[in-house]
């Protein structure tokens, strides 16, 4: 399979069975590498501070820039860029549009952001899209919790009886390297980390760890990470890999229990010694184990934000 950037593509028609056709719901900032073109808004956004709203789509280069359209409704786009519209101004994060390879909005996979304006991520500043290793992002960077959550607690994809697999980009700006980046309930299930001081966890499954062979990661570094998981009969054990840049941590058992889990990304609003101060480039999520693949997928997500 010839693996293509799909910032390269712009508007026009993809070649089929390219790789991201598997994928139960991607969240980026691209325009993924999928047979059918995805043709709607990437997020909604807003104005910080007033109540313009308008949701973003993705350029002719297939990337969310000052050139995107904005439209008032996730099917169609103005003339108006994101530049016209959003001035020097602030631009909050409302919906993280969840890009499916049907080239269909699934309401249940959109990640919603807070009613509370403080609590949302930021996508620019003083008119200016902000950039990890020189690539747009969402930023979660204020001292209070921010946070973005599925609009119905209940991904299909990620339970006991299913295998899936989530590849994420992200970049830790938070000096204590204490916050969490994606968990899926406040209540328990699939946790992800940034490294921990202490025990440097990467991701947890209740009630074990995953940990780092490798030293702590500094600050300010972007990278990328892939955690499958294998289903069993509860209450067995079941084995969780993860990959980070390119490297396989620590293979641990661990009892799960993912039925009827969210999907959550940012703080954790249950307690707020676990805000997550960086970014959040991609994330990509599987109905199925990739472990075996998942150089090709590393590959391509390297290929584009350069994570190692």
């Amino acid at each position: 399979m010839r693996l293509l950037n799909s910032h390269r593509f712009g508007s026009a028609t993809p070649p089929s069975s390219l790789l991201y056709d598997n994928v139960l719901a991607m969240y980026s900032l691209r325009r993924p590498n999928m047979s059918t073109t995805w043709t709607k808004a990437a997020l909604r956004a807003s104005i910080e501070g007033t109540n313009k709203r308008k949701y973003v789509f993705f350029d002719t280069n297939g990337v969310v820039s000052l050139s995107s359209l904005v439209g008032d409704d996730y099917t169609t786009a103005s003339a108006e860029t994101l530049a016209t519209w959003a001035g020097t101004g602030t631009v909050l994060v409302k919906y993280w549009m969840a890009i499916t390879p049907d080239n269909i909005v699934d309401e249940d996979l959109v990640l919603e952001a807070s009613s509370i304006e403080v609590r949302n991520p930021v996508l620019m500043t003083n008119g200016s899209i902000l950039l990890s290793n020189s690539k747009p992002t969402i930023s979660f960077q204020k001292t209070t919790i921010q946070e973005m959550t599925a609009k119905v607690q209940g991904i299909s994809g990620m339970s006991d009886s299913d295998y899936f697999s989530v590849i994420s980009v992200t970049e830790n700006k938070k000096s204590l390297n204490t916050g969490k980046f994606l968990t899926n309930a406040a209540s328990g299930g699939l946790y992800f980390h940034h490294d921990t001081s202490a025990s440097k966890t990467m991701l947890t499954v209740s009630p074990s760890s995953l940990v780092y062979t490798s030293a702590n990661v500094t600050v300010d570094q972007q990278r990328s990470h892939l955690i499958t998981h294998t289903p069993v009969v509860a209450p067995t054990q079941s084995v969780v890999k993860a990959y980070y840049n390119n490297i396989l941590q620590n293979t641990l058992s661990a009892y799960t229990s993912f039925n009827n889990q969210g999907l959550k990304i940012g703080g954790d609003s249950q307690n707020s010694n676990d805000i997550f101060v960086g970014n959040i480039s991609e994330i990509i999520i599987m109905d199925e184990d990739v472990s075996s693949s998942y150089t090709t997928y590393f590959n391509e997500v390297n290929s584009y934000y350069q994570t190692y």
